[in-house]
């Protein structure tokens, strides 16, 4: 619904939009590491009976914590995606290489 209201559109032109399109390609393990967070969270605050500035630092850390998630598995697809790249470049020079080098040798003639 939100897509479809233009407010996406609107969005795309902030500076908030890049994070928040970043963690919600990795949505599934940032949402795991924020249920991990949440139960720790939850465990620390009932414990200390902190107050309303500690749970304001919990949930700017929480977010904090959630955008390097999502930012350390974009940089890490994206080294896996350029290795398979030089990978199968490697390859495929490699096998024009061959058959290069299998034209090239002189035929024999069987007769």
């Amino acid at each position: 619904m939100v897509h479809y209201s233009g407010l996406t559109r609107l969005l795309r032109q902030t500076v908030m939009f890049a994070p928040l399109c970043l963690i919600g390609r990795h949505s599934l393990p940032v949402f795991a590491t924020g249920a991990i967070l949440c139960t720790i969270g939850l465990t620390i605050m009932e414990e200390s009976r902190a107050g309303m500035p500690y749970n304001l630092v919990a949930l700017v850390g929480g977010l904090a914590l959630h955008y390097l998630v999502a930012s350390y598995l974009s940089k890490r697809s994206e080294h896996r995606r350029r290795s398979r790249m030089a990978i199968a470049a490697a390859r495929q020079a490699a096998s024009a290489g061959r058959a290069d080098d299998w034209q090239a040798q002189p035929r024999m003639n069987v007769g």
